[in-house]
């Protein structure tokens, strides 16, 4: 298959999964009364598990990166209009409760600028897209269990200048377990051959995968606890992504 095929077939796979994830996540808002952190962080999960598409499915590393941006300047104006327009919200990504298009600029543009990021490093210079998988991963899975545990029955708040006194311990140390087992997972699956080789090329096996876990998962949970203002978005994934690759290259 050449090239031009292979990235026209992974533009088609991405908006499918983007279109599949807008259909259930809108039936899902109709038929339950879901929070809205809830809401929110199923968009997180939702992003994560895209950066296979993005990494994997195009050949080349810049016609994923611009598919991307056009994507989410398209988004970005949607949203405008349906914040003045449509009393229904399809996409919310607001935090606070009212809709808010600034904020969900925001987190569009902290999204745009770490998918890029690792697709420049770790697709690109590096030619190691498995870190950059595995650090959205992490931040997918163990940002989402952090938000909603934390908001919803965190009782402990971080003192201090510098960790996040928005962040609570109970959040944190869910992130840090949620983002252990997801890795643990991943080398499960990878080395019982139910995930594709290609998809986890370097990931260890047996006690060095359970180190391996907890390193990126407790890198996950501090580089959390001291972001603010949505920045997770962006340290998180690169963090794990930078530990990961240096610790297989150095320790693992």
């Amino acid at each position: 298959m050449s090239a031009l095929a292979a990235d026209s077939q992974a533009i088609l796979l991405l908006a499918g999964y983007y279109l599949a994830f807008l259909i259930v996540i809108t039936a899902l808002k109709l038929i339950f009364p879901l929070r809205r952190e809830v809401i929110r962080k199923f968009y997180h999960i939702f992003f994560s598990f895209s950066i296979f598409i993005l990494l994997y499915a195009f050949r080349s590393w810049l016609v994923a990166l611009v598919v991307i941006i056009l994507f989410f300047l398209v988004a970005l104006l949607y949203l405008t209009l349906e914040e003045y327009l449509f009393p229904f919200k399809i996409i919310d990504l607001d935090r606070r409760g009212n809709y808010r298009i600034r904020e969900v600029s925001l987190q569009i543009i902290y999204i745009i600028t770490m998918q890029s990021t690792l697709l420049l490093v770790f697709r690109y210079y590096l030619n190691q897209p498995y870190h950059a998988a595995i650090g959205v991963l992490v931040w997918g899975v163990g940002d989402a269990a952090a938000a909603v545990i934390g908001k919803y029955y965190g009782r402990l708040n971080f003192n201090g200048p510098v960790l996040s006194p928005a962040k609570t311990y109970e959040g944190t140390l869910s992130l840090i377990l949620l983002s252990w087992l997801t890795v643990i997972l991943a080398g499960v699956l990878y080395h019982s051959s139910l995930i594709p080789a290609f998809l986890l090329e370097t990931i260890p096996g047996g006690a060095g995968l359970i180190f391996y876990a907890l390193l990126l998962a407790v890198t996950a949970g501090l580089v959390e606890a001291v972001s603010r203002v949505g920045l997770d978005t962006i340290t998180v994934p690169l963090a794990v992504a930078v530990i990961s690759y240096l610790s297989l290259l150095f320790v693992f």
